[in-house]
C-alpha cells in the first residue's frame, strides 16, 4: 500500500493544485518555496545577477532588438 500523499511542504505551505508544481520526473514541489528561494538568491547575489543580465543583453542585443521591432510592427498593424 502506498503512503498517503503529503498535504504540506516541509516549510508548512499547503500543497494545493495552485501552489504545487510538477517536476519532469513526476515529483511535486511547492511553488511558494521556489519563489522564496529565487528571491533569497537574488538578494544574496544581486550584483552577480545584474552583471549576468548586462552580459546577456550585450551578447544578444541584435536578436533582442529584432524581436522588439517585430512586436512593435505587429502591434501597429493590429491597430488598423
Amino acid at each position: 500500500m502506498a503512503p498517503p500523499r503529503k498535504t504540506h511542504c516541509i516549510h508548512g505551505h499547503e500543497l494545493t493544485p495552485e501552489n504545487t508544481g510538477r517536476q519532469s520526473g513526476g515529483g511535486r514541489y511547492c511553488k511558494r518555496c521556489s519563489v522564496e528561494r529565487v528571491k533569497e538568491y537574488y538578494q544574496r547575489n544581486r550584483s552577480k545577477v545584474l552583471q549576468q543580465r548586462a552580459e546577456h543583453y550585450r551578447r544578444n542585443r541584435e536578436r533582442l532588438c529584432a524581436v522588439e521591432r517585430e512586436r512593435y510592427h505587429r502591434k501597429k498593424m493590429e491597430a488598423f
